[in-house]
């Protein structure tokens, strides 16, 4: 018997393209076991949509009043019965062999808890962006642990953190209680933990994933102190990750003492594209309940000027 799957999809206010990845998920050359979408209080036509597959039995559905995508993907891991679960956004596309290439890994590597692939980019904006993001991982192997995964990911800068990019087994989330906090940049954190948490994984570098840039997303809008909030709550939580777990003793100390950094300036970098001051005495903080020190990179950013930054970065551009 294949391992089953479960889907789960928040969506809201999407109604420009909530049928068309419904659809990549329903149009599998092996089915899902069970498709769960997860109405975040949509006010469009979002609903009316999704109703209609819920009467042919396509979908279940469920609804909750408006609070993010991370609560709504909490709701349907709640709900969720497959032996694995896949965590999809309601503006995407999924490679229609998406079910049937992860049936046949977890058949091919018994007791497999995570497996990594690829994704792609297509546009769907009107406008220019400067977010053109790359999902391609760099690496394809087993692995017997998780913090072994991590480590060969995060070497080969194929270490991404959206939920879209990795199937994991149920019982890693029921096993640890994990759930999403309800922030902006919800993926920054679980990704580590499922990351750490997992025993053997596997990496591919099939493209199976199809990430949807348009206007209005939560990526593409002007930043605002939601999205250093974000940032700087996802940089507490995985610090506090670290210290709990005693990742900081363990052969992914260095890889750890990365992942902080890179949230940390996330942060700042998000205070300074709305410009706000990030928090000294929060960073410096953190660091310290996590059991560690800031790297040097980000302690001139946080602590220089932001026009004094800048006019470094312009001094080695011109070097170079």
């Amino acid at each position: 018997m294949p391992p089953t799957i479960s889907v789960i999809v928040p969506a809201f206010n999407v109604e420009r393209y909530v049928g068309e990845a419904i659809d990549s998920l329903l149009q599998q050359t092996k089915p899902f076991f069970e498709v769960i979408v997860v109405d975040d209080g949509s006010t469009d036509g979002t609903t009316r949509i999704l109703e209609r597959y819920e009467r042919d039995g396509s979908i279940t559905m469920l609804r909750t009043p408006n609070g993010g995508p991370g609560p709504a993907r909490n709701l349907g891991l709640s709900r969720a019965t497959g032996e694995y679960v896949y965590l999809f956004d309601s503006d995407d596309k999924l490679a229609p062999n998406f079910v049937e290439r992860m049936q046949g890994l977890i058949t091919e590597s018994p007791g497999v808890d995570t497996v990594y692939f690829s994704g792609g980019v297509f546009f769907d904006t009107a406008r220019e962006t400067t977010f053109k993001p790359t999902y391609t991982r760099l690496l394809a192997g087993s692995f017997g642990s998780g913090i072994e995964a991590t480590k060969a990911l995060i070497a080969a800068q194929s270490f991404f953190t959206q939920s879209c990019l990795y199937l994991s087994k149920r019982s890693i989330w029921t096993a640890n209680r994990l759930s999403f906090p309800a922030i902006i940049h919800e993926d920054e954190v679980v990704a580590f933990e499922i990351a750490c948490l997992s025993g053997a994984s596997v990496a591919i570098t099939d493209e199976l994933f199809f990430r949807r840039v348009r206007d209005g997303s939560i990526m593409t809008s002007p930043k605002t102190t939601r999205h250093s909030d974000g940032y700087k709550q996802a940089f507490a939580l995985t610090a506090q990750f670290i210290k709990h777990r005693g990742l900081l003793a363990t052969p992914l100390r260095n890889e750890a003492r990365c992942r902080l950094d890179t949230l940390c300036m996330a942060y700042i970098n998000t205070c300074r594209a709305i410009a706000t001051s990030p928090s000294t005495s929060f960073v410096l903080k953190t660091y310290r309940k996590a059991g560690t020190t800031p790297g040097l990179r980000t302690v001139v950013h946080l602590l220089l000027p932001a026009t004094v930054v800048r006019l470094l970065k312009g001094v080695k551009r011109r070097v170079v």
